[in-house]
């Protein structure tokens, strides 16, 4: 064979391979299409190098081989050689046999071999392609070895020289980076197809939860204003059934059977979807024996809904609901006057259903709207018996309370329905109910947190006007949240969901601070009416008299019915803000996430590749030198712009200033509306800290601020920020009443749990020291 010895030819051959790596960047960073580009950069030093094969070549791992693996992706080939990569025995392969070749490629070394210099049997597959002499240098991406650019010269043997293979090392580089830049797009392409995929699924959530509810508002007024039961429910139970995709909703009532005494249910009235097996007829279903369905009786009988797939009931009761096609079923019981009376049940033939807690709570209202339907037919029928026994008068007065009471009862609905204003609406329902009762004054409370005991004063009125709480001096006792133990009264009754009355001259006022209050405004009896939502209690209703009153009013059952509708109003509420504040604090995490990922490390990976191209060129290449500058510069303003993007999603008391200063100003904010005195002090040389880590504080901050203030009932706290060389500690203290941080449920309770997850998501290390009585002392560690 005939071997030639290609020697370093200065400067000039430097220069030209230079140039050719300046090319080659310039095409991976101007052309649009990777493989175009690709392949051009490859034509363009294989032309400049005069070699006769350029491959890159992406290592992978083999789980169940022994050898690492390799595959050619690109190739550019001269007119006369053989194509490798369409080759079907050295297209790919393994390293076996040439394991050290692997490691030091790895290592970042480049190789140079002749063909009789290969071991076998790599060598016989190289000689098939016509390899007289190969050269690999490595491509390193984040540091790890991602592959390799190979170069075969076939027409004749030569050795390339150090100078030559550290050029291509700069252009090997490129090349891996634009592939593994491609390879990061087409990932975060395919991850924001399936982010609008996941938002077009929320979407469609809420817009179904928005139907449902619109649904059952419109619903609730039907059976008010429709006075024929039989055609107000069989309507309703159609309008639920459609909206909420049901199969079959029906009305159940439980009877006892005249001849055996024994307990059944009986389909009163059924709605059924097109193709769905009606069972309102049905020889064996149309009537179920209590005995057989005592799974479910018991938890109706309960006050329990049931929400179950077809799987989960005994063999006894799934076989007969199988027979219809039932896959899923859900039942709301119905009372009148604490006794169990039936329940509004709902189908799913179509496929086995997960009732989402949206769903069963709108459901359970719908359902417990019409059993006020059939308790307003108990209540007619009842005083259409007395109209025949009592005279005129007193019939004609009862039939206009009646109907006062509907009138009531139909403005507050179409007032939830086309009422955007919550509190406007809430204010409403405290006017109406104080009218219809005869109170001289009412009150809305809302529990603030899971123990009950907190409750903020959401609504006041009196004489039929409304006092504003904020602005009014007799009312400054309620501008702040109240604790205090209400089990005493009423919560036993509350669970039940029964109103109560009690008389001020009985209550004692170390277990009812406010007695005074009352006293002042001439108060001696009140009426609470619970507000709840399936089996959790939101706050009560309190009707204040001038009276003493012995027991419930008569028509106690029409404020229940308004205490519902301010019921639903609040859980409407507070599922807009939920679902509005989720979405867009997950929207600014998701951008945050993506900028910093994207175009700050592209960036930030071109400024490193053009700096390493700058060290290599020689000084009076002026004009290579002056576009590698040039992109450099452009490359760093890129990087700034993706900062100042990432920057911008930051709160917006940190946007104007350093972590410090965003203190400062929070503490001058809380200081102005509240009577506690907050003192920020600040030790050390003030330095910045991430945006993340910077954030997290500030929330922190934030979080146990409202703590102090709201729950502890602090007079003083102080925070400190201190700024050391190798750590930065955030302390607030307060004077308060402390707490038990053993019990978990305090912890939830005073939002420590948030704090805490806050705290490991920046690497922080937490301490909170707190004694009942004595005050709390929260500390959180970040090591620099």
């Amino acid at each position: 064979m005939l071997i030639s010895t290609s020697q370093p030819k200065g400067a000039i051959q430097q220069t030209h391979l230079l140039e050719a790596t300046a090319s080659a960047a310039n095409a991976l960073l101007t052309v649009d299409n990777l493989d175009q580009a690709v392949n051009m950069a490859l034509q363009i030093i294989g032309e400049t190098l005069d070699t006769d094969r350029v491959c890159v070549i992406e290592n992978f791992q083999r789980p169940s081989e022994l050898f690492p693996g390799w595959k050619i992706l690109y190739e550019w080939h001269s007119r006369h050689t053989v194509s490798q990569i369409y080759h079907p025995q050295v297209a790919q392969g393994t390293y076996k046999g040439i394991t050290d070749w692997y490691d030091r490629i790895n290592q970042g070394q480049a190789l140079s071999y002749l063909l009789e210099e290969m071991p076998e049997p790599f060598r016989s597959g190289q000689a098939a392609i016509g390899v007289k002499a190969l050269h690999i240098v490595p491509i390193f991406i984040d540091g790890k070895c991602w592959g390799s650019v190979g170069f075969d010269d076939c027409r004749e043997a030569k050795r390339r020289s150090t100078d030559e293979l550290a050029v291509l090392k700069t252009a090997a580089a490129c090349i891996g980076s634009a592939i593994q830049r491609q390879r990061i797009q087409e990932t975060l392409l395919q991850a924001e197809k399936e982010r609008a995929a996941e938002l077009i699924r929320i979407n469609e959530a809420l817009q179904h939860r928005d139907r449902l509810l619109s649904a059952v508002a419109q619903v609730t007024k039907n059976l008010l204003e429709t006075e024929d039961i039989d055609v107000a429910v069989p309507t309703a139970l159609q309008a639920i059934g459609e909206v909420a995709n049901m199969s079959r909703v029906q009305l159940i009532l439980e009877f006892a059977d005249q001849a055996t005494k024994k307990l059944h249910h009986r389909i009163t009235y059924e709605w059924v979807a097109p193709g769905i097996v009606p069972q309102i007829n049905h020889p064996t279903m149309a009537v179920i024996d209590n005995d057989h369905a005592e799974v479910i009786v018991k938890e109706l009988y309960a006050g329990r809904s049931i929400w179950r797939i077809i799987d989960d009931l005994p063999d006894v009761i799934r076989w007969q609901f199988e027979s219809i096609g039932i896959k899923s079923t859900g039942g709301v019981p119905l009372f009148i006057e604490g006794r169990y009376i039936g329940a509004v049940t709902f189908d799913d033939c179509i496929q086995y259903r997960q009732w989402s807690q949206q769903e069963i709570d709108v459901l359970t209202t719908a359902a417990e709207g019409i059993g006020a339907a059939l308790h307003r037919k108990q209540l007619v029928e009842a005083k259409q018996a007395a109209v025949a026994s009592e005279q005129e008068k007193a019939s004609q007065r009862q039939l206009t309370e009646l109907a006062r009471a509907n009138e009531s009862l139909r403005i507050c609905v179409n007032r939830l329905a086309d009422q955007l204003d919550s509190e406007k609406f809430l204010e409403h329902i405290l006017l109406e109910a104080s009218a219809q009762i005869g109170s001289y004054a009412a009150a809305l409370f809302l529990y603030e947190d899971s123990s009950h005991n907190t409750r903020v004063m959401k609504g006041y009125v009196r004489e039929g006007e409304v006092v504003p709480i904020k602005k009014n001096p007799e009312m400054a006792m309620f501008q702040v949240p109240i604790s205090g133990n209400t089990c005493t009264f009423w919560e036993t009754s509350l669970l039940r969901g029964e109103a109560v009355v009690f008389n001020l001259d009985d209550c004692d006022e170390q277990v009812y601070p406010q007695i005074n209050w009352h006293r002042t405004q001439g108060h001696r009896s009140i009426v609470r009416v619970p507000l709840i939502l399936g089996s959790r209690p939101l706050g009560f209703i309190g009707l204040c008299f001038r009276e003493y009153r012995a027991s419930l009013p008569q028509n106690i059952e029409l404020i229940m019915t308004l205490a519902q509708q301010a019921t639903l109003a609040i859980h409407l509420t507070k599922l807009a803000e939920n679902s509005r504040h989720a979405a867009i604090l997950e929207e600014r995490n998701r951008m945050a996430r993506e900028i910093h990922d994207t175009l700050a490390q592209a960036f930030t990976g071109v400024i490193v590749q053009l700096g390493a191209a700058s060290r290599i060129v020689t000084d009076d290449l002026i004009e290579v030198q002056t576009h590698i500058t040039q992109a450099r510069d452009l490359a760093r303003e890129g990087l700034a712009e993706a900062r100042r993007s990432l920057n911008a999603l930051r709160p917006q008391i940190l946007e104007t200033g350093n972590l410090s200063k965003a203190f400062n100003r929070l503490v001058s904010q809380m200081s102005t509306s509240i009577d506690t005195q907050i003192v920020c002090r600040i030790v050390g040389q003030v330095y910045s800290l991430s945006v993340d880590i910077e954030n997290n504080l500030l929330r922190i901050g934030q979080e146990a601020l409202t703590n102090a203030i709201k729950h502890a009932r602090a007079s003083e706290i102080k925070i400190e920020l201190v700024y050391e060389t190798i750590q930065m500690i955030l302390r607030i203290k307060d004077n308060g009443q402390g707490l038990n941080t053993d019990s978990l449920s305090v912890v939830k309770g005073f939002g420590l749990m948030g704090i805490k997850e806050r705290s490991d998501r920046i690497g922080g290390q937490l301490t909170i020291q707190s004694i009942p009585g004595q005050g709390t002392e929260i500390t959180i560690l970040i090591t620099n």
